[in-house]
Order: C-alpha cells, then structure tokens, then sequence
C-alpha cells in the first residue's frame, strides 16, 4: 500500500502496505458506472405491407411446426390489444388479417409453417366478432382445413373478458403470474400505445389485458378478473387514460391484493415506466429491445411474439427522431443492453431512430489521457476515464514507444492504481529508454478492457508526443527542524527530470542560520526517492535545523535532464514550527492480486497417527496441527495463487486399489488413494511431488518427518464434496494521502484496515518512501 502526502510547498511520505485478504475484500471496490460495447444486433423486421411484416415477425424461428395461430383485424387495433395473451397462452403466432378475406401472403405463411403439422392439429383463433373479421373468412379458414374458434363479444371490452376467460383455460386453467402474483394489466381500450407497451410481457407470462372507457370498470371485466383469480393489475396510463376511479373498482375485485399504475406524462414515458417496472420483475428484460411505431399499430400488434421470444422489453418511437424516455431508457441499460430489433419499415420506424438508438445505448470506449510526460525522463502515467482492469492496463505491449529516429520499444514496467473514490484508474508506465522531443507514446486502442462491462468495453487508442522542454528547473524545499543529524530531514522535488550527475548534494543545499553569526545546518548525502523528489540528510558538521533557517539550493547546481538542458534556478524555504497535526485524507488500492507468501496459499492437512491417539476426521487446517502428518499447498506464482486455491477440495479414499495421488483440472479436485492406513506420511508426501499432474501446482510436505507416523487415522472423504483447501489469500497495495510528511509509519502496527463488512485485513509490510505532491 503506497500512502502520499498533500501539503502546500511541502513533499510527501508514503507508506505502502501490503495487506493480505480474504474474499470479503471484494466488498471494499465500489465499481464505476459502466456500460456496454456497441449493440451487437440491429435486427429489422418488415415486409411489402402490415400482413407481410406480421408474417416475417412469426416466421422468425418458427420453423415448420407451428400449427396454432391467432388472428386479428390489421385495420383495427381494438380486439388486437388483447390478442397478445392468448397467442402466448397457445405458444401460438399472432396474425393480421382483413375483415373479409384472409390475405394471400397471411395464408402462404400459415401454411408454410405448419407443413409439419398435422390435419387435425392446425388450429386458428379468431379474436372479435364479424364486423372486425367475417364469417366468410372464418368458413373459408375452415373449408382449408382449420379448426376455427371465434373469440369475441358485442364490444372490444367483453371481447377482452373472452380472451381472458380462454386465456385461464388454454394455460392449464390458471391465468399467468408475475413477480408471485397472477397479475393482468389494465389499459384504456380507445388508445392502443399502453397495451403494445405490455404485449410482449402478456405473451411470455399468459398475463390476460383487460380494457377500459377510461371512467368505468365493466361488471364483466370485473367478474373476469375473479374468475381469472387475478391478485394484482398494472393500470397503464395515467388518470387521462384510465381514472382514479376505474383503479379503485378494479382494487376493490375481491381477488385483487395490488392495483399498480405505470404511466408517464406521454406514451413514451408510459412505455418507459412499463419497461422499468417489468425490468424490476424480469432481469432478462434488460438485454434486449424491440422498437415499434408509437404513432400507429399494426406492427407493434405483431411483435410481442418476436419480443417474448428473445426476452425483450418494447419501446415506443415517434418517427426519426427518439422520444427523450425511449433513449433515457437505452442509456440506462449501456452495462447489459446487447441487442435492438425493429418492427416495421423505415416509414415506420426510420433508420436515424434505429441509430439514434444504438448510440444511445452504447457508451463509447474508455479513454486514455497521459501526464508527467517530459523530456529526458522515462515514466509517464495513464490515467483512464473509468475503472480498466489490472491485468490488461499492465500488459507490455499495450503501451508503445515509437521513437523519432525510428523503431518502437513497449513498456519496460507499470503500477497500476484504482480510486473508488473517483471511480478511475491510473497506471505509471516506465520506459527503457528516455524520451526526446518527437518521440510519441501510444496506448494501443481495444487492447485494454473495462473491469465491470462483460460486453467488451475497451480502451481507445491514445496517442501523445513528447515536445522539448526549455525551461530551467526549479525546485520546492520542504526542510525540518529537528535533531543534530538527522536522517532525511530536507526534501526537493523538482518541477522536472534532473541529470543525477550534476546534483552533488554537499555544497549544492546551504542553510543560513536564522541567528545572526550562528552555526548553520550541514547538508548532504541527498538521493533521489521517487520520481523527481530528493532526500537530504542534516549531517554530523553542523547545528541542527531550527526554526527561521533558510535552506537554500543555489542557482546553477542542477542541469535538467532534457535534449537541450538547462540549469536551474534558485530556490528557498524558510523552516517553521510545525503545529498542525498530519490527517489522512484518502486512501487508494490497487486490485486484487495472488499473494506472492508461500504462506498465504490455500492447503489442507490430512490426520494421520499422533504422539497421542488423537483422533478426528481428515481435513484438519494448520491451526491443529498436532493431528496433521502431510499437507498439501497450492504453490505460490501458480494459476491457484491466492484465494483461487480456496476452490480447490481434497478427496481421501483409503483402501484404493493402488496407492495414487492426481489433481484433476477439469473439476478442481485432488484426489488421494492409499492402499493401507499403514502407509506413511512421508511416503503419501513423496508419491504427490512425483505425480505430473500434481506437482507443477501444489507441494505436498509431511510433518513428522523424524518418527514416520502412519496415516492410521486418516479417513476416507465423500466424492460429492471432499475437503476443501483454505486460507488462500490475496494481496493489494494501499496508499494513504496524508496532509502532511509523517514519521514514524515504519510498521504494521501503525495502521489498521477494516472492510466494509466489518472484517479486518492484515496488513504483512509497511515501507515509507517520498512522493511528488
């Protein structure tokens, strides 16, 4: 763990720690807001007319078997609005039709897709009465060869009540639940933008969508509702579209336990809401959506099948330009939203809303911005605008530089670090060679990925150019009064890379002493700390700092380290008692990463015969271990480093018919045989070490070497579970930001670390170093 200091005109201590932690560590990272990478799926369904794009909708993957369809008026969005259910209560396709006749191309689907279906098992559900679809037409169906059943009643409402009843009967004589609940939703019968919202929800769940005038509750929806056993309604729209009212009569349905409205103050929002709350609900309604026509309905009558289908929720558009809440709601779904399809053709729905939604869904890649970019020096940092994994920030070849005379180098080192406190990340890249004017360093585009998205968020590609640097070096002083001979007690950093050769330390740092013919302070054996900061010590020669000193670094003492150098430039400070004591103020980490301890892996022990006859079963930990003869441990540097060996179980079999150990990748498991209890621990240690498929991740140690105990007390484990290893551990460095240089932080004890489950991580190292405010 790295701690840095803040002062005004004063240098930092940092004290890194690395703690060792146990997976509730995770809790610690807040995880930035992601989102995912370009929408994998544009998806469009159309056709020559609304027939033929209702076709192309139940074509999709339907195959040949499908022998079950229902019908309803193209021209007429009424009794349509509650087709929906049915058709998913049938596991059916939904149609559009004329009222007199069934179109051509409606009856070529159909029976394309039943070709495989049987006679007697083609069926077509006719939903509304005579003046939506005619009698001619449903005994034209029937001459075909098609079981015909009408569904209808005298008004798009009891034709709504019908279709619920036949819901309940063709769903195993239940209506359809959602969230616990046998739930139906409750839309105003005049406007068919609220129903399309829900259609896809109706299909998947069997969920029945009753009607409204807006201002009354029919007595026959409402008995429907008993009948249906329905327990909660989603009201759509607000008090325009269906009353306070007409939400009360249907709450006060014996059956009815929930009444919850879901609108916005138009369509679209009403469509957002509907999309949310059904999102609450069903998680996989996050990851794709279906755009239709919010201004018109045919298609989006045909695509609630499609959108069941694939799990997705149903946005309204309003010609090319994106509704303000549809985009609101791609934008809201960027971490998992993959697919966007679209019914209808560009009249419909333009290609500029198909866009519009793909953008907005989408959140472009990370950037990458560089800093501490000079001449002459060889590390820069990276700073990115999000959360970038460790390993992909810190792989080599994702950072290049090409130099101005030609060729390329990739980074020679990198300290990756993360802030949950500004949600991004940070990696200081060290370079081979030094940078000169017209060199340029790249961090290469898609290399580097998002730590949450799983959707292939990266890194763009960044580029800078190193420029020369003319000016002259200065520096700031931090100086501390303090004993005679005191370690460290002057620091300069300097605005830039210096030539090392030219700091001499001795004679370069003065101090004037603040009474008038005093003694001053003697400084030297100055060494560079980190980056561009120096430690001086006050030495044996002189009188200590005291308060009102003046330490000087002369004009002209230090040459910059760039193509064309300069010399510096005086600088002084003024020593000052020091009243204010030192606050953390932050504390950054960076990620998790295996423990390089060969302690801290995961191992297991296996009881074998003690000094006393102690018994108990197999799988005893290091905390016992006067029942342990041989113990396994991962190895430390393996894939199994760290708290990856926690997944790791032991099976014991005693009287195999041979004696073995193995370690099988494919389920994590060891497995031990011996032929005999008789067998010793030395020799069970040594029969693993040899094993191939052992030995290269784990190491098996026996712990009474000196008396060979026998493993007569070692037990057999179950297959199913085994013994599992523990105390794998892993391993992140912190650093606290104090106001001000601290002392004494040289231990472990100085400090202590408590996740946000209230679990305390051990801290296994502590080193104090100095660096740039």
């Amino acid at each position: 763990m790295r701690t840095t200091n803040t002062r005004s005109a004063k240098r930092s201590f940092a004290a890194v720690l690395a703690a060792a932690l146990v997976a509730s560590l995770l809790a610690l990272v807040s995880a930035p807001v992601s989102a995912a990478a370009t929408v994998s799926a544009t998806k469009r369904f159309t056709g020559t007319d609304r027939y033929a794009t209702a076709n192309a909708v139940a074509n999709h993957a339907a195959g040949t078997a499908q022998g079950k369809f229902v019908l309803v008026n193209g021209n007429s969005y009424a009794d349509g609005l509650s087709a929906s259910a049915l058709a998913g209560a049938l596991s059916g396709a939904l149609l559009l039709t004329n009222q007199a006749t069934t179109p051509t191309s409606v009856l070529t689907t159909m029976n394309a897709m039943s070709s495989a279906v049987a006679s007697a098992n083609k069926y077509v559900f006719i939903v509304g009465g005579t003046s939506q679809v005619s009698a001619a037409q449903a005994t034209a169906l029937s001459a075909g060869g098609w079981t015909v059943t009408r569904v209808s009643g005298d008004n798009r409402y009891e034709t709504a009540d019908a279709v619920a009843a036949l819901v309940k009967t063709q769903n195993g004589g239940a209506s359809g639940s959602l969230g616990g609940y046998k739930t139906a939703f409750l839309a105003n019968g005049n406007s068919f933008a609220d129903a399309l919202s829900v259609s896809s929800m109706a299909y998947d769940n069997k969920l029945p969508i009753f009607l409204t005038d807006g201002t009354t509750l029919s007595a026959g929806t409402k008995a429907q509702m008993k009948l249906s056993g329905i327990q909660k309604v989603f009201v759509l729209g607000g008090t325009a579209a269906v009353s306070a009212a007409v939400a009360t009569a249907a709450d006060a349905v014996s059956t009815v336990a929930v009444v919850q409205r879901l609108s916005g103050a138009t369509r679209y929002e009403t469509s957002k809401a509907v999309a949310d709350a059904l999102g609450l609900l069903d998680a996989t309604r996050k990851v794709k959506a279906v755009l239709v026509d919010g201004n018109n309905f045919p298609d989006g009558l045909a695509a609630s099948q499609y959108a069941a289908s694939i799990d997705a929720s149903i946005l309204l558009t309003n010609g090319s330009t994106l509704p303000t809440a549809t985009s609101s709601w791609l934008t809201s779904r960027q971490s998992t939203l993959t697919t966007i399809a679209t019914i209808g053709g560009t009249t419909a729905v333009p290609a500029a809303a198909v866009t519009a939604a793909k953008t907005a869904a989408t959140t472009p890649a990370f950037t990458a911005a560089f800093s501490k970019v000079v001449d002459g020096g060889t590390t820069y940092t990276v700073t990115f605008s999000g959360r970038v994994t460790e390993a992909t920030a810190e792989t080599a070849t994702n950072h290049v530089h090409t130099f101005k005379s030609g060729g390329t180098e990739n980074a020679a080192g990198m300290v990756y670090t993360y802030s949950a406190t500004t949600g991004v990340a940070k990696v200081v890249v060290t370079q081979t060679t030094a940078l000169v004017p017209g060199d340029s360093l790249t961090v290469v585009g898609g290399a580097i990925a998002d730590y949450v998205s799983t959707t292939g968020v990266t890194v763009a590609m960044a580029s800078t150019t190193v420029t020369s640097l003319t000016g002259a070096p200065s520096a700031t002083i931090y100086a501390e009064a303090g004993a005679d001979n005191a370690d460290k007690a002057v620091y300069i950093t300097f605005n830039m890379a210096i030539k090392t050769s030219t700091f001499a330390a001795t004679g370069d740092v003065l101090v004037t002493d603040a009474v008038v013919g005093g003694t001053a302070a003697l400084i030297d054996n100055c060494a560079n700390i980190t980056g561009f900061t120096w430690a001086c010590d006050d030495t044996t020669g002189g009188a200590p700092l005291s308060t009102g000193d003046t330490v000087t670094l002369g004009a002209g003492k230090v040459t910059s380290n760039a193509t064309v150098a300069v010399k510096n430039i005086a600088s002084s400070t003024v020593t000052a008692n020091d009243l204010t004591a030192p606050v953390l103020s932050s504390a950054t980490y960076t990620a998790l990463k295996a423990s390089t301890s060969q302690a801290n892996q995961a191992s297991l022990r296996l009881i074998g015969e003690a000094t006393v006859n102690l018994t108990g079963a197999s799988g005893a930990s290091d905390a016992d271990a006067t029942k342990a003869d041989v113990k396994v441990q991962v190895k430390a540097g393996t894939a199994l480093a760290g708290r990856a060996g926690n997944a790791v179980k032991l099976i014991s079999d005693i009287g195999a018919g041979a004696d073995s150990c193995t370690y099988a990748a494919a389920t994590k498991t060891i497995t031990i045989g011996v032929t005999a209890v008789t067998k010793t621990a030395p020799a069970i240690a040594d029969l693993c070490n040899a094993s191939a498929t052992f030995k290269g991740l784990f190491i098996a140690t026996s712990i009474y070497v000196a008396t060979y105990f026998t493993l007569a007390a070692m037990t057999d484990s179950t297959s199913a579970t085994g013994y599992p290893l523990a105390g794998g551990l892993d391993q992140f460095d912190v650093t606290l930001t104090f106001t001000e240089p601290i002392g004494a932080a040289t231990a472990e004890t100085n400090f202590e670390f408590t996740v946000n489950n209230g679990t305390a991580v051990a801290d296994t190292s502590v080193a104090v170093k100095v660096s740039v405010c």
